[in-house]
Formats: structure tokens, sequence, C-alpha cells
């Protein structure tokens, strides 16, 4: 993992008449393009098919999903240039975490990496 490297949280919105091929392709090479820059991808969830708050090109529903990674800054910009171009991407919002929750990330992980490194030696002793 690169030093100079935030935390990101990404919503898109995708056409509901979308085929869900295309938008698993799409899913598929945003998570390769994190893991190619040496990101790390913390999460992604689909939310599915939710109604939207107003009309955006006479659509009134959306297919959501959301996305938590870590990756060099310079590299999200191609992400959110892929977005742009895409057909099936009504609306995308790429935003940077602030700092203070980037510390209390990193130290969660390591408490997480530190008690389940305890849980295998005491399994180990039994």
């Amino acid at each position: 993992m690169l030093i100079n490297s935030k935390f990101y949280e990404l919503v898109i919105l995708f056409n509901p008449n979308a085929e869900e091929e295309k938008i698993d392709a799409l899913m598929k090479r945003i998570h390769d393009l994190i893991t190619k820059n040496s990101g790390e991808l913390l999460k992604s969830d689909n939310w599915g098919k939710k109604r939207l708050a107003y009309t955006i090109d006479d659509l009134r529903e959306a297919i959501y999903f959301y996305d938590e990674f870590k990756l060099v800054t310079s590299a999200v910009s191609e992400i959110d240039r892929i977005l742009k171009i895409n057909e099936i991407v009504i609306r995308h919002m790429i935003v940077k975490k602030p700092d203070i929750l980037q510390k209390v990330v990193v130290s969660a992980d390591k408490e997480d990496n530190q008690s389940e490194k305890g849980e295998t030696d005491s399994d180990e002793q039994i």
C-alpha cells in the first residue's frame, strides 16, 4: 500500500433498464483499476433498485452501488473519467473521507488484527 493513498467512498446510480452484465462488467473494471493501482477495496455493496427523490432523464428509479476503497489520488481521476463516459451511469459521486476518519479506520484495523492474532494463539494452545 502506498503512503499517499487516501480513503474514498463511491456511489453510482445506474440506469434501471441497464443489463446486469453491463453493470457487473463496469464494477469489475472499477475494482480491477483499484487493485491495479496498489489500492484496496474495503467494501462493495449493491443497494439494489431504489426510487429517486426526483426524476433524472425521465427515470424515477436507479440501481445503487456503494464502494469504499483506499487509493492514490492520481488513480481516482481515472475512475471518475470512466464513470463520466459510460452511458449506463446516471450519476456518480466520489468523496474523500476526512483525515480523522481515516486514522480511526486504520487504528481499528490494527486492533482487529491484533485481536485475531490473540485468538489464533489461544486456539493453538488447546
